[in-house]
C-alpha cells in the first residue's frame, strides 16, 4: 500500500463508517481477510474497539480455514501422486502462497485441481475409495464432496466449459510447473506466467455467468502481477495468442490496473489498444463486479452469455456460435475415455473413438425406439 492510498483510507475512516455494511460487502466480495488485515495492521487507532475485536475474530476464522484446506490439499496431492495421477492444484491455498505470500489468508470455499483428460475416470475411482462423493459431473469439471461434508473438490479436465472453448496443453503446463511449500510439503502448481493466463480466463468466464464474480477475482490478478516482477510479458502474450485468448489476457490485466492501479508494461497497454472494444469490456467487468450506476449497465447487451463469450474472443471458431457447436460435437470427453481404454501414448486416437462411440450410443437408442414403436 503506497502513501497516497493510505492517506485516502485515513480520510475515509474519519467519516461516519457503517461498519456492519462494510463487513457485509467485504464478505460478498470475498475480500474480508484483506480488509481485516490492512485495517488491523495500519489503521487500528481509527477503528472502534468493538470493530477491532470483530476483525480479529474474522481473521482467526480465515486462518483456521486456510490451514484446514491446506492440510486436505496436501493429502489429496499425495494420494494422486501415489497413484501416478498428475494433478495441478491452483487457486485456494496455492494462490494464497503465490499471490499473497501467505502474509494474509485468502478466502476460498473449495479446492481446485487440473488433470489430464486421460486420468478422468481414474480420479473418480481413487476418490470414491476414500469416501469422497461425486456431486455433479459437467464433463469438463467434476465436483466431489469430502466425507466430512466440509470440503468440496473441483476436478477440472479443462479450464472452461464448451460454451467458451479453450484448449490448453496439459503436458506442457505440467513441464513448466513450479513447486511450492504448503505446510512444509512440496506441491506442484502453475508457473506464474501460466497462472496469469489462467486467472484472466477464470475472470472472463465468470463474468458471463451467474452469480457475478467477486472483487477477489480481480485482486488475485493484481497481486500476482505486483508480486512477480519477473513475469515474461512477451511469452505470456504469445501463449495467450496461441490459445486465442489475447483479448481475455488484456482484459484481465487492464481491469486489474484500472481497479487497483498496478503498473503494466507500456507494450501491454499499446497492444491492448488494438482491440477497439477493450474499454467497453473493462467497463462491463467493473460494473459486473462492483455494480453499475443505479444497477444499470453501460453495455446491457453484454449480459447475454453467448454474446459475451463471442466478443471476448478473436478467432472465428471461437466467436461463431455454429463453430462453437461443432467444437462441442467433435471434442472428446470422459465418456469416450470410458468407452475404450487406450494407452496414454495413443491418446489422439480418441478422436477416432468418439464418432464410433456416438454411432454406437445413438444407434442403440434409435434401434430401441424402432423396437418400441414396432411393438406398439
Amino acid at each position: 500500500m503506497d502513501a497516497h492510498t493510505a492517506s485516502q483510507i485515513r480520510v475515509l475512516l474519519r467519516q461516519d463508517i457503517d461498519w456492519a455494511y462494510l463487513l457485509e460487502i467485504a464478505t460478498q466480495q470475498n475480500v474480508t481477510p484483506l480488509l481485516c488485515f490492512n485495517l488491523r495492521a495500519r489503521f487500528s487507532e481509527a477503528c472502534p474497539t468493538i470493530v477491532l475485536a470483530r476483525l480479529d475474530a474474522l481473521l482467526r476464522d480465515d486462518e483456521a480455514g486456510h490451514v484446514f484446506f491446506s492440510q486436505e490439499l496436501v493429502r489429496i496431492a499425495g494420494i494422486f501422486e501415489a497413484h501416478g495421477i498428475r494433478v495441478i492444484p491452483y487457486k485456494g491455498p496455492i494462490l494464497t502462497n503465490q499471490a499473497f505470500r501467505q502474509i494474509v489468508p485468502r478466502r476460498f470455499g473449495d479446492l481446485d485441481v487440473l488433470i489430464h483428460k486421460w486420468d478422468h475416470h481414474r480420479v473418480t475411482d481413487v476418490l470414491h475409495k476414500r469416501g469422497w462423493t461425486l456431486i455433479v459431473d459437467f464433463g469438463w469439471e467434476m465436483t466431489f464432496k469430502h466425507p466430512s461434508g466440509w470440503i468440496t473438490l473441483d476436478v477440472h479436465e479443462a479450464l472452461t466449459h464448451t460454451r467458451m472453448p479453450l484448449r490448453v496443453d496439459f503436458d506442457q503446463m505440467w513441464k513448466r510447473c513450479v513447486t511450492l511449500s504448503i505446510l512444509g510439503k512440496p506441491v506442484r502448481t502453475f508457473a506464474p506466467n501460466d497462472l496469469l493466463i489462467v486467472l484472466c480466463v477464470q475472470l472472463a468466464k465468470d463474468i458471463g455467468e451467474k452469480p457475478k464474480p467477486p472483487l477477489m477475482k480481480i485482486c488475485d490478478i493484481a497481486e500476482l502481477i505486483r508480486d512477480n516482477q519477473r513475469i515474461d510479458w512477451e511469452w505470456v502474450s504469445q501463449e495467450a495468442g496461441k490459445l486465442g485468448a489475447l483479448v481475455i489476457l488484456y482484459l484481465g490485466v487492464r481491469t486489474a490496473a484500472d481497479v487497483f492501479g498496478i503498473v503494466l508494461p507500456k507494450e501491454i497497454w499499446e497492444k491492448s489498444r488494438a482491440f477497439p472494444q477493450m474499454n467497453s469490456l473493462i467497463t462491463h467487468v467493473r460494473e459486473r463486479v462492483l455494480g453499475g450506476t443505479n444497477n444499470r449497465y453501460s453495455h446491457p447487451e453484454l449480459l447475454n452469455e453467448s454474446l459475451w463469450y463471442t466478443v471476448i474472443r478473436e478467432r472465428f471458431r471461437h466467436k461463431n456460435r455454429l463453430a462453437r457447436g461443432l467444437y462441442r460435437i467433435f471434442t472428446t470427453n470422459s465418456l469416450d475415455y470410458s468407452f475404450v481404454r487406450l494407452p496414454r501414448a495413443l491418446f489422439l486416437l480418441y478422436y477416432v473413438v468418439r464418432p464410433v462411440r456416438l454411432v454406437d450410443n445413438y444407434g442403440r437408442k434409435l434401434l430401441s425406439q424402432i423396437h418400441r414403436n414396432f411393438r406398439t
